[in-house]
């Protein structure tokens, strides 16, 4: 498998490529009579958000009466034309977890659709103004999505260190390619003392289900802490624990009231000690158990 050679030293290039670059520019793909309405209606939003912001005006694009919305946004614009701004941030291009990387450590990043273009802080403006003036509607899940994104590039602006936790919780709805994905595609974000505080190298011969359940067992030894845990579920159909956007292990529920369960196949796992607020971290051969 040609993936297994993409060792951690790649990604770090990776970012460090686009870091030093002048300018990144992304590819949304061909143009489509929408997203050429879509690019042409920005202009419009931020200089009439704008406009709105500055006179004190906090209501919404629907409870504008028709007079005030053409003195915001323009004569020819309707708010139902937003649809088709709203519409590319269903692009494939905004779900995708390596692309996180690509816009945010970049020093500038240009979107670029057929031949339209709009500067990244441009489009995240259009999009914060779209969220604040209630345009978003079904739209408001892939809007967020984006500003999510674009917070990763103000914490690496800023010199803001961020957890792997952090930003698999963050984005733990963006696609990949492989299961380990999920993982490796973000660790090009990740400050280099977590990395090797996590003993984390990027190894695609290892089973995405092994993956999983060593980062979590990390977690939960060297933060000494049950967040990992927050967000397991039971997938339903069987007794594994799932974790939203990655997965624990194949836990088995105990048969008795616990918030620890088993664990099958472990060669590392953690004893927890919980007394009051105090919790003792210990190495346990085969199961992970509540004392």
């Amino acid at each position: 498998m040609p993936y297994i050679a993409f060792d951690i030293r790649r990604i770090r290039m990776m970012r460090q490529i686009y870091g030093n670059s002048q300018r990144t520019l992304v590819w949304l793909g061909e143009a489509t009579e929408e997203t050429i309405l879509g690019f042409d209606l920005m202009p419009q939003l931020l200089r009439g958000a704008k406009m709105q912001i500055d006179a004190g005006d906090t209501r919404s694009a629907t409870e504008l009466p028709l007079t005030d919305f053409e003195h915001y946004y323009g004569e020819y614009t309707i708010p139902a034309d937003a649809v088709s701004f709203l519409a590319l941030s269903l692009l494939p291009w905004f779900r995708r977890v390596w692309v996180i990387q690509e816009v945010s450590v970049s020093r500038k990043a240009t979107l670029v659709c057929g031949s339209e273009t709009v500067d990244w802080n441009d489009f995240v403006q259009a999009v914060t103004y779209c969220i604040q003036f209630r345009f978003a509607g079904a739209f408001d899940a892939s809007l967020q999505r984006i500003k999510r994104m674009d917070l990763s590039r103000h914490e690496i602006r800023n010199n803001q260190e961020i957890s792997l936790e952090q930003l698999l919780f963050r984005y733990r709805d963006f696609d990949f390619t492989l299961p380990s994905d999920k993982i490796y595609g973000l660790l090009g974000l990740v400050d280099d003392s977590e990395l090797v505080r996590l003993n984390l190298e990027v190894d695609y011969s290892i089973p995405a289900l092994i993956l999983y359940r060593r980062l979590a067992i990390e977690f939960l030894r060297i933060y000494r802490n049950l967040d990992i845990l927050g967000a397991c579920q039971f997938s339903g159909n069987d007794d594994r624990l799932v974790l939203r956007g990655y997965i624990l292990a194949r836990i088995k529920k105990v048969g008795r009231p616990s918030p620890l369960p088993h664990a099958e196949d472990v060669t590392s796992s953690i004893l927890f000690r919980a007394r009051s607020t105090a919790m003792k971290v210990g190495a346990v051969q085969g199961r992970v158990q509540q004392s």
